[in-house]
């Protein structure tokens, strides 16, 4: 199931914890991201769900566990023109559902 349909049945209500160590408030917008996990094994992006961002990170739903630390190339609405993101942390929320915090990098 992809994970943007797990996220709406299942996760809609889902908030996000420890709010008070980021540096700026993040703002809800849920959006289809695309991305590809370093290192570039691959250009086929795979598909994440944002549930919501700043300018310092985002927060999406993916069906791919990402390990911290781990780099990304992110595209989407808030990277049209592709950005690298490092993963801070990760969840796992369904069967094939996982939760991922990145960071962008400057």
């Amino acid at each position: 199931m992809p994970p943007w349909r797990i996220f709406k049945t299942r996760f809609s209500s889902v908030r996000t914890a420890n709010l008070e160590k980021r540096l700026s408030k993040r703002e809800g917008l849920i959006e289809l991201v695309q991305y590809i996990p370093y290192p570039l094994t691959s250009d086929k992006f795979l598909a994440g769900l944002m549930q919501n961002f700043n300018s310092t990170g985002l927060c999406m739903i993916t069906s791919v566990p990402l390990e911290e630390g781990q780099e990304i190339l992110l595209k989407g609405i808030v990277a049209p023109n592709a950005r690298t993101a490092v993963v801070r942390w990760h969840q796992q929320v369904a069967n094939s559902a996982f939760k991922i915090g990145l960071e962008f990098k400057q």
